[in-house]
């Protein structure tokens, strides 16, 4: 979570609507924009990768650039799931993690049951593929879970419980 969306929602949702608002960010480089860009704290940021299990993974971005950041395999950085973080009160959830975003919601599986959130999942460029996923499977998998998509802009997908 380090975008424009991400920042809006940190800066202009409300505490007492929505007193915890958490980040994930494997990378420290993107962990310092985030802190740089969210300077009233109103966010709890966590170095941690998301997956379907938990374990350590390290991190490869692609040259020339500061967003395209993968799982490259074992490493020092820990991953867990979204469910073992027990979140209550979930209402909206916003995954965009260069083709991992099925193998996030796979390790979402309870909190999306119980609390039925919003999900902004981005499915772009055929990236699912380098880690043996459908190009489109985590629209798939929320599909099959009855999520619906609301808003497709660009290959982020807006979907909502039906």
């Amino acid at each position: 979570m380090a975008g424009r969306l991400e920042f809006a929602i940190a800066d202009t949702t409300s505490a007492e609507r929505h007193p915890t608002r958490l980040a994930i960010e494997p990378v420290a480089e993107h962990r310092d924009c985030f802190i740089a860009n969210v300077p009233n704290g109103n966010v709890t940021l966590h170095a941690l990768a998301l997956g379907v299990a938990p374990g350590h993974v390290s991190m490869q971005t692609e040259a020339g650039s500061s967003g395209n950041t993968t799982i490259a395999g074992g490493g020092q950085i820990e991953m867990v799931t979204l469910d073992s973080l027990a979140l209550r009160d979930v209402d909206l959830i916003k995954i965009d993690c260069e083709g991992y975003e099925e193998n996030v919601l796979r390790g979402a599986r309870d909190t999306l049951f119980q609390w039925k959130p919003v999900v902004i999942v981005e499915q772009k460029r055929d990236m699912a593929a380098r880690f043996g996923l459908k190009p489109q499977g985590a629209v798939e998998w929320l599909r099959a879970r009855g999520y619906v998509v609301a808003k497709e802009m660009s290959g982020d997908y807006v979907m909502v419980p039906s």
